[in-house]
């Protein structure tokens, strides 16, 4: 299917501060870009989300209806009239909902699957076969997503496709705190407060921490439904305010450019977004091999573990917050990597080729 002059209707549970949404922003603006008309239905209404979807030329529906079956009626009434050329989910729960309406209609449908398969399958719950199988196409964001899809979805490889993440790099600062003396090697962590994302890793960290290396400080960007127990572990073990920081929902530019390294403790993921904004920002990488995480560092120097083994990263942060020649040296590194991978010209030609093949 060619770009120019078509209709695509997104449907998109939130439009919040999360990588899945960034990476949204994205794709509509090159789809912009390539011709096509775009109509994006949210089913959640998030104002401060909104504001960077508002300076695109795009037509927005938000549509709150909670009931699965009224909300599968409301989506069909609003689509029918949208006249779409395709419907595609942002996210892997609401590619039930695409499915159905793209079936009644009779319009080609694509889902999404933004972290590993089997994540996103456990956070679907009971309709999560459906949301799996019932699109016509299927978009991951990581190789390990992509195969785990081959093998369960019932239907033709040409159905799936792989479509890795991407960033603006020239929005991020490069870093100089590891050019500048500081009693503090600041250590940054953004992620949404769910139990996928092991914040409670990093508050363990800084417990390992506190007594034999209280030139380590951890600072955590983020928001979501964890948040108050992980606020209460991080009380009980004695890190709070210390030397661990809850720095709640803010735009990490800033607090990207004022740091040492960036850790991610997560069990899943798809391709992170915040380990691309982290290597554009200049910074060393600490993190769990999941996903397409070591696809993304395979031929950098940043460190990298098994998930069980995340308490192994304190002593890499220590020794890289010992050697600053060596911290900055990584961090250029990560920089140039992510220009040469990176840009609003991958992602169109990324898009193209996807379309093309539908």
């Amino acid at each position: 299917m060619g770009l120019n002059g078509k209709t695509i209707c997104f449907v998109a549970g939130t439009v919040g501060i999360g990588g899945a949404e960034q990476q949204l922003f994205y794709i509509l603006r090159e789809l912009v870009y390539l011709g096509t008309s775009i109509h994006l239905i949210v089913l959640n209404n998030d104002e401060d989300g909104l504001k960077r979807f508002q300076t695109l030329p795009i037509t927005i529906h938000i549509l709150s209806v909670r009931n699965p079956i009224s909300k599968i009626f409301a989506l069909t009434r609003l689509i029918r009239n949208i006249k779409p050329d395709l419907l595609q989910s942002q996210h892997f729960y609401v590619n039930f909902f695409v499915g159905i309406v793209g079936k009644l209609l009779k319009i080609p449908s694509i889902g999404a699957c933004r972290s590993s398969l089997a994540s996103e399958m456990a956070g679907t719950g009971k309709v999560s076969t459906i949301a799996l199988n019932l699109p016509d196409y299927i978009i991951a964001n990581s190789k390990e997503a992509f195969q785990e899809i081959l093998n369960l979805r019932k239907k033709n490889v040409d159905t799936i496709f792989y479509l890795p993440n991407c960033i603006d790099v020239s929005a991020f600062k490069p870093s100089a705190a590891n050019s500048s003396y500081s009693e503090k090697f600041n250590v940054l962590t953004i992620a949404r407060y769910t139990q996928v994302k092991r914040i409670d890793k990093v508050i363990e960290l800084a417990k390992s921490a506190l007594k034999l290396h209280p030139h380590l400080q951890f600072n955590i960007i983020g928001y979501g439904n964890l948040e108050n127990e992980l606020m209460a572990l991080a009380e009980n073990s004695g890190v709070l305010n210390k030397n661990l920081k809850f720095l709640g929902k803010m735009n990490p530019k800033t607090e990207l450019s004022a740091s040492n390294a960036f850790l991610l403790t997560s069990d899943h993921e798809g391709t992170p977004n915040v380990i691309m904004e982290a290597m554009a920002s200049c910074l060393p990488i600490f993190t769990t091999s999941v996903g397409n995480i070591n696809i993304l560092l395979q031929d950098t120097n940043n460190y990298i573990v098994e998930p069980n083994d995340y308490l192994n990263i304190l002593e890499g942060i220590v020794q890289l917050s010992g050697d600053s020649d060596r911290a900055i040296r990584i961090g250029n590194e990560n920089r140039i990597f992510i220009e040469n991978l990176n840009g609003g010209k991958v992602l169109r030609e990324n898009l193209t080729n996807i379309y093309n093949r539908i």
